[in-house]
């Protein structure tokens, strides 16, 4: 059986939480809005194949036409895995995690993501979208730019913006890159900071740094 792209997988949740909450599935203006799409023909495109691979029927004269065939969900494994980052001690990353339950995103922090997307992808309904190479306080500065989508925690809606946010990081390939787009500031070199050797961060070393316990968070 043909399994579904994130986004595909994405367009089913937010049809089955419309049906659920508001009893009708949701208009393609509300779907482009949840999912960061502008171009209608975009959502279009989604539904034919969703269409097409037995997810969905549609009326194409009805508003709310979208109708779940029911068909059991799951999401097919990326052809190949995304690029990690290699400039920060033991890959130190914010990143960008999806629950296939809800579609809420969590942003969080490691410093060794290879482990940490094993035990994520391992609990079968979370995907990792994306990172950035940073620190603990790249993470609090990406959590205070989506404060107001917060759910709890490191939780976040999944609205416009932040599915906006991270496709257009997916789509780009150097950390400066990315950190310039996100409007971080620039981080301090190696030859002007002495780093932890744990988790990237100045002002304290290895022996005393509080995640060498943890690994990750």
């Amino acid at each position: 059986m043909k399994g579904l792209t994130e986004r595909q997988a994405r367009v089913i949740r937010l049809i089955q939480k419309s049906i659920e909450v508001r009893g009708y599935p949701p208009t393609l203006r509300e779907i482009g809005a949840a999912m960061g799409i502008r171009s209608t023909n975009g959502i279009v495109d989604h539904l034919r194949a969703l269409e097409r691979k037995g997810y969905i029927t549609r009326d194409d004269m009805a508003a709310r036409g979208i109708r779940l065939t029911g068909k059991p969900v799951f999401v097919e494994p990326p052809s190949k895995p995304a690029p990690w980052p290699h400039d920060r001690p033991r890959n130190a990353v914010v990143y960008f995690a999806q629950s296939l339950d809800d579609l809420n995103i969590k942003i969080g922090w490691t410093v060794d993501l290879r482990s940490r997307a094993k035990s994520i992808l391992g609990a079968g309904n979370v995907v990792v979208l994306a990172t950035v190479a940073g620190s603990r306080e790249t993470e609090r500065l990406l959590h205070e730019r989506f404060e107001s989508i917060r759910l709890t925690g490191e939780w976040f809606r999944p609205t416009g913006p932040l599915i906006e946010c991270i496709s257009a990081l997916r789509r780009m390939g150097s950390e400066e890159e990315k950190r310039a787009f996100l409007g971080l500031p620039a981080e301090t070199s190696p030859s002007q900071a002495k780093r932890c050797g744990i988790c990237g961060e100045t002002g304290h070393n290895a022996a005393t740094c509080e995640h060498q316990a943890e690994g990750m968070q």
